[in-house]
């Protein structure tokens, strides 16, 4: 039987294969019709496969305007439920109380090393004010240190003695006639074995430590004041600690040590010892030293400490001390964190040509210019000079720059260099021969010249001076300097 002459029997009229199809056809199109209505629309429906093949054309397809566009309602939105609970750490609180008008911080409970490197990123998260002229410092304690006190009779606290030794460092400014002062910011109790001295000073200030503050002092081993520094008898009369005072000195004026400026060859006793320093063989022998505390122009002063005392026992810094303090306030850079925090070494400000004004007497004569080593022990003076030549008829002599290859640029000194501090001229010995065979001599050192420049002679200045001779006694000898 073929598929046309095929037939179906349904009750008493005969269908054919052919028409049996075409109902199957017409069923399917109306059920795909249905299903566009939005009544047929099933709660999970199912995407129909795209089809890849072309419908046959006997089979209706519906077209699109035969078709109504559904839109589905929005899915409501859902705030997921929290999976956890969320804790807010505490902002650590450190305990503060003033004591004898010093802020105290770990009074009750010494802090840790972990305690206070928090604290000082803390304080340094809030800027301050930090005003011009003036110095501000951080005082560090261990624990037993504070326990101690008071010393033997006295009735304070550490707090009160430092406030007092402020106070009196303040007067020397006072008396100088410099504005501003030190200002303590505070004072920081550690647990005894946190930090070792001067740890401190290396971890909290040196390395960019606390913000604001130009340094810190700790009291952070056995503090002993009355053995330590200074005389008995001045610490009884003024209860001043000038140790601790030229301390602050470096740390926080960041000023440099004066007794480096001394040629003192305790051991050239006898001319024969003098092998390694022919040039002063031929001095008096009271001259074959240079102390430069001896001096009646700028003598003592807190930063000279082995000699020279008198100027810190009346409390007050000698000329070069206030000259370089006023020339910060001048410059702006009291706080300049490049060019003065740890910066102990004296500065390279020198006029570019100096002329030497010795008087008409010493027309003709020959000068040589030695130079001293800075921090070499011993110093030595080489027989090298310097400068040399013949002094003109008005008594005159061009010095030019004898530091100029002395001075070293970093990043503390970007301004104006520092003298190098290992094989830097700091010193120098002038003498000067008749042509009568007399001798005349005279030390000098960098403070003349940065004196010099301080005073308004950047470029060039002519100093007026005197030369000694083998009559003159060097604790009499008058080392004035004058500037034109």
């Amino acid at each position: 039987m073929t598929e046309n002459s095929a037939e179906v029997s349904r009750g008493t009229k005969k269908i054919s294969r052919r028409d049996m199809l075409k109902g199957i056809a017409a069923l399917a199109a109306g059920a795909m019709l249905s299903a566009c209505e939005p009544d047929s629309l099933s709660t999970s429906p199912e995407v129909a496969p795209t089809p890849t093949s072309t419908p046959r054309k006997d089979i209706p397809v519906p077209t699109s305007k035969e078709i109504k566009a559904t839109i589905l309602p929005p899915s409501p939105t859902v705030t997921p439920a929290p999976t956890s609970t969320e804790t807010k750490v505490p902002e650590e609180k450190f305990e503060t109380k003033t004591v004898d008008g010093i802020e105290t911080i770990g009074f009750i409970n010494p802090m840790t090393r972990g305690q206070v490197e928090k604290y000082v990123a803390k304080e340094n998260a809030v800027p301050k004010e930090m005003k011009e002229g003036v110095y501000y410092m951080t005082f560090f304690a261990n624990e037993s240190t504070v326990k101690n006190f008071p010393l033997e009779n006295d009735q304070e606290s550490l707090q009160f003695f430092v406030k007092r030794n402020i106070d009196f460092l303040n007067g020397m400014f006072g008396k100088a006639s410099l504005p501003g002062g030190v200002v303590v910011r505070r004072l920081v109790i550690v647990k005894d074995g946190e930090y070792k001295h001067d740890e401190v000073y290396e971890s909290c200030y040196s390395q960019g430590g606390i913000n604001d503050s130009d340094g810190v002092w700790d009291f952070c081993g056995e503090y002993k004041p009355k053995e330590w520094y200074g005389s008995t008898d001045h610490y009884k009369k003024e209860r001043v600690d000038r140790g601790l005072l030229h301390e602050i000195g470096h740390r926080v004026l960041h000023l440099p040590d004066h007794y480096i400026l001394d040629f003192l060859n305790f051991s050239v006793k006898e001319k024969q010892d003098l092998e390694t320093f022919s040039v002063i063989a031929d001095l008096p022998k009271p001259w074959w030293d240079y102390n430069s505390g001896i001096r009646n122009d700028i003598n003592g002063g807190m930063m000279r400490m082995n000699y020279g005392f008198s100027l810190i026992d009346k409390g007050r810094f000698n000329i070069h001390e206030i000259a370089q303090l006023r020339r910060r306030i001048l410059k702006g850079k009291t706080h300049h964190p490049d060019t003065y925090r740890g910066c102990i070494n004296f500065p390279g400000e020198v006029p570019k040509t100096v002329n030497l004004s010795l008087g008409s007497e010493m027309s003709g004569a020959e000068i040589s210019v030695y130079g001293v080593a800075s921090e070499n022990k011993p110093k030595h003076i080489d027989n090298v000079t310097l400068a040399k030549g013949e002094v003109n008829s008005a008594g005159e002599f061009v010095l030019g720059n004898p530091f100029k290859d002395s001075i070293v640029t970093n990043k503390e000194s970007p301004d104006f260099g520092l003298i190098d501090p290992d094989n830097g001229v700091l010193m120098l010995l002038l003498k000067a021969r008749t042509s009568k065979g007399e001798l005349f001599f005279r030390w000098m050192d960098i403070r003349d010249f940065n004196l010099a420049y301080w005073r308004g002679y950047e470029d060039k200045v002519t100093m007026t001076m005197n030369l000694a001779s083998g009559k003159d006694d060097p604790a009499k000898f008058d080392w004035t300097i004058k500037y034109s």
